[in-house]
């Protein structure tokens, strides 16, 4: 029955096209969704007789309300060009004068509806302008026998242009009234003393607008928060009760003999974490968190080596074609002393010749790691005989792409790699469905990252450096934040950089973005790769996958309008060699304190979880998480602020909840519309 409720369309509560055209702008088109759209604040209302009430009001500073008077209309006035005001003059009972005003409105319908010698009851949000009582846009305009209906508080909800809090809230409220009887999923032990409200009561409470709505935001978000946790255990534990066959994982190569280095302790304990999970007769489902250039990328391939000993193929899964070029690279360098066959799959290759007989080498079994973007999850691509998924970057994949290499066939293991370190407080709810190695200590050989902040109006002086140290041999990056002038901000384009510093030096610089094609981007990576160019003007798009170790500067331009974690990776493409490496951060002299601080910490520190920590406090989860992936829900009643101090406790509700209801699905997991991740769960 509750589901049922909450997949209702609106249609069923309002059948004007506009307002549902509008609605679903907002993201709303079922019950639910109209549901967990919970009110931004109260708006109170003063009802007065006089406009004399309203100054004396206004004079005592008071805010946040509206007020209804009782005025008759004495005329109605077009402005005096186009786009110009229409001003609606009233006067009360006292005869002081009241100025209604409309931007932007039709002066014919206003006409209609402010006739002329009628007395009207006018709410709004009243001003006082130049000594003069105004209002702008009235909330309603209504005869003065009704305005004892007017409620003393309404709701005010998040809108979009041309939606009305009316038109909304007739939606929100029809939606309310017809919610079910909802019983109390919580364990009884948390609310038997009534510290935590009811969930029904929370929800009714909220869109009548409560005095104190805080514990009743609290409930939901914690709600919310106990289905998420809820739905990636049970992913978790359907996964772990699956079989796979065991991996004899004794006869690994020693590690120095395959990279020519020792691993260091984090990389050695992320490795026997993973041997542990292949031999134990069940799936691995493992998450390699570690900051850029830990050494995730020699974990995963020693990973590999025990499962095509044993016959099976391995999958390794990237979000961008670079990253899968670079990955393709370092994996068939380490593979062809072993006698280990490794093939790069892309988009073309459907068509190709070449690409035709790459796909039969996979299903015949012939090659043992297969890597590539989106291009290996299509049904093109027949594995032999698929033993181990791997995921790199698997926070840029939704739920339903991650696992669906890993659903291709029965007992696959996987391994997803991630580095963006996320918040302890986070991990819950990023990756509560992964056992989590984490790689925090680097290579000795890697050298700390000298960071320096420099005002944008020195970049002659950075160029002249620059120029130094491509006479010495080096290599640099040039990160711009857009690849072509934009008239809605004020940034440098790589296209206006890239010409500025060919004119410096000219036939050293090559440039790469997003809208290459892909052929065009390999040819530039490979030029800056092989030292035919000396500098590489791009946008975001080497955030991940570019490994060039002679490269040792970074240049990072509008810095300042980055996050910290994403300029954390972009710093972490220098620093993957012996020599020093630098990266400076070029900011507006006009930036915030906040955009300032986030520098700082970036300057002072190239520790990965610490910046994350930092990022979480200053911008909140939903930058730290990444983007809502397709598929899956965004939070709908957890506020940022909220997450440090509930996850915990919802993790310990989580734990009472599986040990009273240890097997199937959860009615908070239907009632946030997880249902699909559910289905997702893979068998066997």
């Amino acid at each position: 029955m509750l589901t049922s409720y909450l997949n209702q369309p609106l249609e069923q509560v309002t059948a004007d096209t506009n307002v549902l055209k509008r609605l679903k702008k907002l993201g709303l088109t079922t019950f639910r969704d109209a549901l967990f759209h919970l009110p931004l604040r109260v708006q109170r209302r003063i009802k007065c007789q006089t406009l004399a009430e309203v100054r004396q009001h206004l004079a005592k500073g008071v805010q946040g309300v509206t007020f209804c008077v009782p005025v008759k209309i004495t005329s109605v006035e077009a402005g005096g060009g186009r786009g110009s005001p229409i001003k609606i003059y009233a006067i009360d009972s006292q005869k002081e004068l009241l100025t209604i005003t409309y931007f932007n409105g039709n002066i014919h319908y206003l006409r209609r509806r402010f006739p002329l010698g009628e007395k009207r009851a006018i709410d709004g949000a009243f001003t006082l302008f130049n000594g003069e009582v105004t209002v702008g846009h009235p909330d309603y305009v209504m005869q003065p026998q009704s305005m004892p209906s007017l409620p003393e508080k309404e709701v005010i909800y998040p809108t979009t242009a041309g939606l009305t809090q009316i038109a909304l809230r007739k939606v929100i409220q029809k939606v309310v009234q017809r919610l079910p009887q909802v019983e109390e999923w919580l364990p009884e032990s948390l609310i038997k003393d009534g510290t935590v409200p009811m969930f029904a009561q929370a929800l009714y409470s909220l869109h009548d607008g409560v005095d104190n709505p805080e514990p009743f935001r609290k409930r939901l978000a914690l709600d919310e928060m106990c289905a998420h946790q809820l739905k990636l255990q049970l992913i978790k534990r359907q996964a772990h009760e699956s079989k796979a066959p065991r991996v004899d994982v004794d006869q690994l190569p020693p590690v120095e003999d395959v990279f020519g280095f020792q691993f260091t302790p984090d990389q050695q304990q992320a490795l026997q974490d993973i041997l542990a999970d292949l031999k134990s007769g069940k799936r691995m489902y493992r998450l390699i968190q570690g900051d850029v250039g830990c050494g995730k990328t020699a974990v995963a391939f020693m990973s590999a080596l025990p499962l095509i000993r044993q016959g099976c193929q391995v999958a390794l899964l990237a979000p961008t074609e670079i990253l899968a070029q670079q990955h393709f690279a370092s994996f068939e360098q380490f593979a062809k002393p072993l006698n280990i066959k490794v093939e790069l799959i892309t988009r073309k290759d459907k068509t190709s010749k070449a690409g035709k007989e790459k796909l039969a080498h996979i299903a015949s079994g012939n090659t043992h790691i297969i890597i590539g973007t989106h291009a290996i999850i299509q049904k093109d691509v027949q594995f032999n005989a698929l033993g181990l998924a791997i995921v790199d970057e698997q926070h840029r994949f939704g739920v339903q792409q991650r696992r669906a290499l890993t659903g291709q066939n029965e007992g696959v293991h996987a391994l997803f790699l991630t580095a963006t370190p996320i918040p302890r407080t986070l991990n819950l709810l990023a990756y509560g469905d992964l056992d989590v190695s984490l790689i925090k200590t680097k290579p000795a050989e890697r050298k700390p990252i000298v960071t320096t902040l420099l005002q944008d109006d020195k970049i002659d002086s950075l160029l002249d450096r620059l120029g130094t140290i491509i006479q010495a041999g080096g290599q640099a990056y040039w990160v711009c934040p857009l690849i072509e002038e934009s008239e809605a901000v004020d940034l440098t384009h790589l296209n206006y950089r890239f010409e500025s510093i060919q004119k410096r030096f000219p036939g050293l610089v090559g440039f790469v973005h997003g809208k290459m094609k892909a052929a065009e981007k390999q040819a530039q990576m490979d030029a800056f790769a092989n030292g035919e160019t000396k500098i590489l003007v791009a946008t975001t798009v080497i955030e991940v996958g570019v490994n060039v170790p002679n490269a040792t500067v970074m240049i990072i331009e509008h810095a300042e309008r980055y996050g910290l974690s994403q300029l954390h990776q972009l710093r972490g493409r220098v620093g993957r060699g012996a020599q020093e490496s630098y990266c400076v951060l070029v900011y507006k002299a006009a930036a915030g304190r906040i955009a300032r601080q986030r520098l700082n910490t970036l300057k002072d520190s190239n520790d990965g979880f610490f910046i994350a920590e930092e990022d979480f406090k200053l911008r909140g989860a939903g930058d730290v998480l990444g983007e809502r992936q397709s598929g899956e829900a965004g939070f709908r009643c957890i506020p940022a602020e909220t997450i440090a101090t509930l996850a915990p406790f919802a993790a310990k509700v989580v734990r009472i909840i599986l040990e009273e209801e240890p097997t199937g699905s959860h009615p908070l997991i239907e009632v946030f519309g997880l249902e699909a991740a559910e289905q997702l769960l893979v068998a066997g």
